[in-house]
């Protein structure tokens, strides 16, 4: 995996690949800013697929190797699903699961 990539550019092409394809979220954004509203994710929730090779193991490390650390796991039995999150290196950035 290539570390050179920061968290900063991460968040910014996940928010730019969003917004483009739900344009109403951009407008609406666009129209937050516009009234003088701060926008702040808290946290940010991301999917890996086992059977991809982009599992959860994978997708966190990136975060991992750049200071980010484990807050929990879970597992929720019913959905068949394995979860974390995991806490910032800094208060700016969100909480990702």
């Amino acid at each position: 995996m290539n570390r050179q990539i920061t968290i900063e550019q991460i968040f910014d092409s996940l928010w730019q690949k969003y917004i483009t394809e739900n344009r109403q979220v951009a407008a609406l954004h666009q129209q937050l800013l516009a009234l003088g509203e701060t926008i702040h994710n808290d946290h940010i929730a991301l999917r890996g697929f086992s059977r991809t090779g982009f599992d959860l193991d994978r997708l966190s490390s990136f975060f991992l190797e750049r200071g980010y650390v484990h807050g929990g796991n879970y597992h929720f039995e019913q959905k068949k699903l394995r979860a974390c999150h995991l806490e910032p290196p800094r208060s700016e950035l969100p909480k990702v699961f």
